[in-house]
């Protein structure tokens, strides 16, 4: 954590200069740090020297189980010569950027800790008969590199642990206990709203930022239950947190400091920013959708949903095994249906494909943001096809899918994978949220950007002619009348991911974010003489990792074609 030392010191410092107001927004989303501790080694002798540690706050403190996303930020994740990094390892690093989500989505999934089980389950390495722990490491880092952001989330949010922590306590204690649904609901909710924050809090800067390879946790404590009332919602926003880090590669860029950079340097210094500002964005897009399609729907989910088992397999795509629509009905119980089978008959060789379900039909309390759920569990499957002729054997896990009545919401999750098993015991649950009023996205995301504060009247100045030529055209400008814009509306509706119709609704959303984060209370934003006066983000468009990759060699060993 050498590397580190200084910008946590620089940031620091920075919080007790106000005229730094529009870098100290974004300080709020750091770490706490308190310094450094010079500590004694335990079993050293009187003259060994000290140790330098760095005093940050521990996210694993008062949490049963902390679930954290690392997510790095940035299409690109290193630039050569920049803090130690060699220029052919940073175009090495370029290159594997092209082969993840950061080349398609802005950000990648670099780490899960306390990931579930529908997760962990999947070995990377299964159809290589395993191997060590450090292999498996290796494997896991890419399978998360290439997870878009709404696999990402689907795991975030699978509550299979929360299920198991609230039957420990005791049937008669968990009446008075949040469901999962509950708690899922708070915590999405506030990771929209911290997630929102946040990219408004990007805009609010004076000079753009240099910040390469650095991460954004998204964490939660997935496995304590939550009492009903204020004190419980209280505790479990209070668990959510929203965080920056790894600053390894990262400078803090003060207007002072951008004055004396070279032209082409302040030009770097904007066309990294705005890597990082639509990493951001497009992140935080992911989020709301999530949002939108779990916890918006406040009408009648379609009268069927679809239950689809697949075979896992690490080198190839998941084999597909069979699928049946089953009824959005209270069953009363455990009941056993066929399963239709890839050959269209019915189970394999000796006997037919079953599957064992319950749904239940729960009515939450007043006053809350969910009115109701269904809660579907699967139990278990027998009989199911053989996916590997050799082994004799299949993986299965299966997916759960919903639309609502009115096709506007869907409902996607997996369950775990049972290796080399045929008649698979899941007893995963799956709850179907209703809202219990029509979508409140918008107030929370206004409320959301209304939390950044309003934005100083800078007391500092860097000339225009300089911050024009540093932005280099990368960064639109965002005019508004003296009477002030309309106010601004995110977008009506989210695509269900993986439709392929994303790109419209991330204009829309980025557009949305440059509005509010220039405006206070439907005003324009006044920023006096500061560099970044009123200035937008254009949005991210979807990259093609194989062009971007062609691209990549051609730009190191020339064309091939030449």
């Amino acid at each position: 954590a050498e590397d580190e030392v200084l910008f946590y010191e620089m940031a620091l410092r920075l919080q007790k200069r106000p005229e730094q107001a529009g870098v100290c927004r974004l300080l709020g989303f750091m770490f706490e740090y308190l310094g450094i501790l010079n500590a004694d080694v335990e079993g050293a002798g009187p003259d060994s020297a000290k140790v330098e540690l760095l005093v940050l706050r521990n996210l694993f403190d008062g949490c049963t189980k902390l679930r954290m996303l690392d997510v790095k930020i940035g299409e690109k994740t290193a630039s050569p010569g920049w803090k130690g990094k060699s220029s052919m390892r940073a175009y090495w690093r370029l290159v594997a950027d092209n082969f993840t989500n950061s080349a398609c989505e802005g950000y990648r999934l670099a780490g899960f800790n306390g990931a579930p089980g529908s997760l962990t389950s999947k070995d990377p390495l299964l159809d290589f008969g395993g191997g060590t722990e450090a292999n498996k490491k290796k494997a896991n880092r890419i399978m998360y590199s290439i997870m878009t952001g709404a696999e990402m989330l689907e795991h975030f949010l699978d509550m299979q642990e929360y299920y198991e922590a609230l039957k420990a306590t005791g049937t008669a204690r968990a009446q008075d206990m949040m469901t999962a649904i509950e708690v899922a609901e708070i915590t999405l909710h506030e990771v929209v709203k911290r997630l929102t924050s946040l990219a408004c809090a990007c805009r609010s800067v004076d000079v753009p930022q240099k910040w390469v390879g650095s991460s954004l946790g998204l964490s939660f404590d997935c496995a304590r239950p939550r009492p009903r009332g204020a004190v419980g919602e209280a505790a479990a926003r209070q668990a959510v947190q929203v965080n920056l880090f790894d600053w390894g590669r990262s400078d803090f860029n003060t207007v002072r400091q951008h004055n004396e950079l070279s032209q082409e340097d302040q030009h770097d210094r904007a066309y990294f920013w705005q890597n990082y500002i639509g990493g951001v964005d497009r992140l935080a897009w992911e989020v709301v959708r999530t949002y939108w399609h779990r916890f918006c729907n406040d009408g009648a989910w379609a009268p069927t949903f679809e239950v689809l088992v697949y075979d896992f397999d690490s080198i190839t795509g998941d084999d597909f095994l069979g699928k049946q629509d089953l009824q959005l009905r209270p069953t009363g119980g455990p009941r056993t249906v066929e399963l239709a089978t890839t050959s269209g008959a019915l189970g394999c060789v000796s006997r037919a494909a079953q599957l064992t379900y319950s749904v239940e039909h729960c009515t939450l309390p007043a006053g809350a943001r969910l009115k109701e759920s269904w809660r579907i569990t699967m139990h278990k499957a027998v009989g199911l096809p053989i996916a590997d002729e050799i082994a004799r054997k299949s993986d299965p896990y299966l997916v759960v899918k919903a639309t609502s009545a009115d096709g506007r919401f869907c409902f996607r999750q997996r369950s775990s994978v049972k290796v080399g098993c045929l008649d698979p015991v899941w007893e995963e649950t799956f709850d179907l949220a209703i809202a219990a009023a029509p979508s409140q996205l918008p107030e929370l995301l206004r409320g959301a950007a209304g939390a950044v504060g309003h934005p100083r009247s800078s007391s500092s100045s860097l000339p225009s002619s300089s911050m024009s030529n540093s932005m280099g055209g990368l960064l639109s400008t965002a005019a508004a009348s003296s009477a002030g814009p309309a106010p601004a509306q995110p977008p009506a509706r989210f695509p269900v991911a993986g439709a392929g119709r994303d790109e419209e609704s991330v204009s829309e959303w980025v557009t949305y974010l440059n509005t509010v984060a220039g405006s206070s209370a439907g005003h324009a934003r006044s920023r006096g003489g500061s560099p970044m006066a009123g200035w937008g983000v254009a949005a991210k468009p979807l990259s093609d990792p194989l062009g971007m990759l062609s691209a990549g060699f051609s730009a190191m060993f020339g064309s091939p074609m030449a």
